[in-house]
């Protein structure tokens, strides 16, 4: 996808610590629906 270890690391401890746990729940959903839809293991993106 082009983004770096460190940008994601970053944004994902950003939604942990975030005031809304249900964004963390929406992003995991969206992740885990780009891993079905391209046929990419979750553990590769």
């Amino acid at each position: 996808m082009g983004t770096n270890e460190d940008k994601i690391e970053s944004f994902l401890v950003n939604l942990v610590n975030s005031p809304e746990p249900e964004r963390l729940i929406d992003v995991a959903n969206q992740v885990a629906c780009v891993s079905i839809s391209e046929s990419i293991p979750l553990a590769d993106l």
